[in-house]
């Protein structure tokens, strides 16, 4: 699972990669930062780790803020400390699925924080 913030939709021009492997190896939720200007050659800034082991699914960037599904554990939200040093940390998070926060595939599916007002909206399955 990947995305990549572009300077259109994110001002400090981060850019952003997700993996996938919490329910195979037992860890909790990593989110790694990549500078891929050089798509020969990406360059690995570091990763955070989430308080959860819920697997991560889609994301997304405003600002300075990352805006995580979270299955499980619901919304996480992350602000961008350092973009060059890949800091982040967990600001904030709304759980849609208060009984579990397993590596398992239900709770939220994605988010959208891209309204004016500044909602965000979570969906579930």
């Amino acid at each position: 699972m990947g995305m990549v913030a572009d300077e259109a939709t994110d001002p400090i021009g981060a850019e952003f990669k997700k993996t996938f492997d919490e329910q195979n190896f037992g860890h909790n939720t990593w989110t790694y930062v990549w500078d891929v200007q050089n798509l020969e050659a990406p360059v690995l800034l570091g990763h955070f780790t989430s308080p959860t082991p819920a697997i991560d699914h889609n994301q997304y960037v405003r600002g300075a803020y990352v805006f995580q599904a979270n299955y499980r554990s619901g919304l996480r939200v992350l602000h961008v400390d350092d973009p060059a040093t890949a800091s982040l940390s967990q600001i904030g998070f709304f759980d849609v699925y208060p009984a579990s926060d397993t590596a398992n595939f239900s709770g939220a599916w994605s988010v959208y924080p891209y309204f004016p007002s500044g909602n965000v909206v979570v969906n579930g399955l």
